[in-house]
């Protein structure tokens, strides 16, 4: 609330005829007036003016003719505060106004943490579905050299007639199943790549990111990490929410409260033959005018503000609903997820045995075909068991990493965590 400076300035040529000779005022006027102003928080207005006029008489005007002067100079200083002691008593409208604002701002910035939180989880899950294709490329193409060795000892074998050339066959067309297979995955990853691409704003490049460690974690949460369902974004924005709607519905509240002004203006002036006099007899002289007003305005209704109080507790009241079926879905959101991630961990436990021993199943088997005391099918399906099996565990390990960030994006913590990863 500043100051504000005002001036106002008028010239008047008045040789206008007059009926009766006593109402003749032809003279030329000139009028100043400057002065300052200022509202208060508290719901005080002050104002100080002062008004200069100076009259310069033609000869046939009535006072001239009566034996006054020919110039007149008036100069005039007027106080004047104003204080709301009724519905903005003593400023409680402006001081709740300062609150919404502040609020409002807590809310622009509860807002942005909860949309900068949802990117960073989107961000995050897209970023683990580039790393886990980039580790499914890389066992399809573990795979399709195996199988390219393969094809190489059987076509040797087939020669030496050790072999059917159906054998032959049967390993080549899985060659080439490999190689489609691989295909897909880098189609997927090209999809992946683009999206993680948009998010970033800057195209992100294959080499910049590296498959999963199979046997790593990379979001530092385990089992026994807990958290509190009141950090979550959306709880905070839905409380700063309604905040901004309780201070709105106090300040609708004050609006019943009549208005009731208390006022007092102080005025002093002198009219003089010259300048000089006039300011120092206004400024110093014992003239003056004193007032104290009381200006009461009270509505016999108040119907807008009624619909607008009712608006608003319908507003509060349906965002306080909101806010605790937020809460109860976040708690139940908390339960399921860890619910997930127990039988996860379990299962990546489990994963990791098999992963070895299909390995081993694998080796067995192409041992056996050499020596031939079993057939091509067999080994070819112990290949695919073993392939399913590492695919099915990174498939686990990828989706364990999303659940604990979806943990830390439910407690209000997700960027926190991501800054502190390597």
């Amino acid at each position: 609330m500043p100051w504000s400076f005002f001036y106002r300035g008028a010239i008047t040529e008045n040789k206008r005829d007059y009926l009766i000779e006593y109402l003749n005022y032809n003279a030329e006027y000139y009028i100043n007036e400057l002065g300052i102003e200022k509202e208060f928080i508290f719901g005080g207005k002050f104002k100080y003016r002062i008004l200069s006029s100076n009259q310069y008489r033609y000869e046939n005007n009535a006072a001239v003719t009566a034996g006054e002067p020919a110039q007149v100079y008036e100069l005039l200083q007027n106080f004047n505060f104003i204080q709301d002691v009724g519905h903005n008593f003593f400023g409680r409208e402006l001081f709740k106004e300062v609150e919404i604002r502040e609020k409002d701002k807590l809310n622009s910035e509860s807002s942005y943490d909860l949309e900068l939180e949802s990117k960073i989880l989107e961000f995050f899950k897209t970023y683990i579905d580039v790393r886990l294709l980039k580790s499914i490329v890389v066992i399809e193409n573990n795979a399709l050299n195996r199988s390219k060795a393969r094809v190489k000892a059987i076509t040797k074998m087939v020669k030496d007639g050790l072999r059917l050339k159906v054998d032959l066959l049967e390993a080549k067309f899985r060659q080439i199943e490999y190689e489609e297979n691989k295909k897909r995955v880098l189609v997927s990853l090209g999809t992946a790549l683009e999206n993680l691409s948009n998010l970033l704003h800057r195209e992100v490049k294959e080499f910049e990111l590296e498959p999963l460690p199979p046997f790593e974690k990379i979001f530092p949460y385990t089992l026994k990490t807990r958290g509190e369902i009141l950090g979550n974004k959306n709880i905070k924005n839905l409380a700063t929410q309604a905040e901004v709607l309780q201070a709105n519905l106090e300040k609708i509240n004050y609006g019943f409260f009549p208005t009731l002004n208390i006022e007092a203006d102080y005025l002093s002036n002198a009219i003089e033959p010259t300048r000089a006099s006039a300011l120092k007899k206004a400024f110093f002289g014992t003239g003056y005018e004193l007032k104290g007003i009381i200006n009461l305005n009270w509505p016999l209704g108040y119907p807008e503000k009624e619909t607008d109080r009712i608006r608003s507790r319908i507003d509060l009241n349906i965002l306080q609903v909101e806010k605790n079926a937020t809460l109860n879905n976040l708690k139940n959101s908390e339960k399921y997820i860890f619910f997930r991630l127990k039988n996860l961990e379990d299962a990546l436990e489990m994963g990791k045995r098999r992963w070895e021993l299909s390995k081993e199943v694998v080796k067995d088997y192409n041992r056996l075909y050499g020596l031939g005391r079993t057939g091509i099918l067999e080994s070819l399906t112990a290949e695919e068991n073993r392939i399913f099996t590492e695919r099915s565990y990174m498939l686990n390990l990828a989706e364990r990493e999303k659940l604990y960030a979806s943990l830390a994006y439910l407690w209000g913590r997700l960027k926190d965590t991501i800054l502190t990863l390597k």
